[in-house]
């Protein structure tokens, strides 16, 4: 997505500068020297070879500059269409994210809760009298299976 906008503001820079350009009617010289072309608004040197000119590009119309325009206001509102679909990504991105935390938060609640419980548990099994013992098992059991099933990683 970011290549999409690099791509659009570099062409917006582009038609800003083809509407506001000067007119350039200076002739440029192609000239090779020492194996290379340069180009330069002179007559090529005696220690250069002539490669010929480069003649300017003739100014916009403006029809040219009409459809430019135009094409740069579709351009400045696909642009802006683009960041509003990003925008919204990224805050429904930050929505299931914090979703996505509050659950854990919860499950963790209640592992630790249950967690809790069971200690309370073992420690009533411990002090519970012969006659209790059976129901302080059971209780104990129970507990077990609750903080398994609460702190079971989903």
């Amino acid at each position: 997505m970011h290549t999409i906008c690099t791509v659009h503001a570099t062409t917006l820079v582009s038609l800003t500068l083809l509407l506001n350009a000067a007119p350039a009617h200076a002739e440029t010289y192609r000239c090779i020297s020492h194996g290379q072309t340069v180009y330069q608004e002179t007559p090529c040197r005696q220690d250069q070879q002539a490669a010929g000119t480069v003649q300017p590009a003739s100014q916009p119309t403006s029809q040219d500059s009409a459809a430019a325009r135009t094409r740069l206001k579709q351009q400045q509102e696909e642009l802006r269409r683009i960041d509003q679909q990003r925008q919204h990504e990224t805050e429904l991105a930050a929505k299931q994210q914090r979703h996505i935390t509050a659950k854990a938060e919860r499950q963790k609640l209640a592992c630790d809760k249950a967690s809790l419980q069971l200690r309370w548990a073992k420690e009533d099994l411990r002090q519970a009298t012969p006659v209790k013992e059976a129901k302080a098992r059971q209780k104990l059991k129970r507990q077990q299976e609750k903080t398994d099933l609460a702190c079971a990683q989903h």
